[in-house]
């Protein structure tokens, strides 16, 4: 099964907000918070955009 470029955008973005987390100390409390809800925003309409494609592929028919 091949990863999809949103499906692998979001998995890049998840391993980012993971970086960012564990170097929380390095960012001021504010650039810290705008990094992370700009984040946030991109994987939520990402997740949205995957689930629609898979339920959009789902309504056809399937063979018998």
């Amino acid at each position: 099964m091949a990863i999809s470029p949103p499906t692998r955008t979001l998995a890049s973005l998840r391993d980012i907000l993971a970086r960012l987390e564990h170097e929380r100390h390095a960012y001021d409390l504010v650039s810290f918070a705008q990094l992370k809800r700009i984040l946030r925003r991109r994987m939520v309409a990402l997740e949205l955009e995957v689930r629609g494609k898979t339920s959009s592929q789902r309504t056809g028919r399937r063979a018998a």
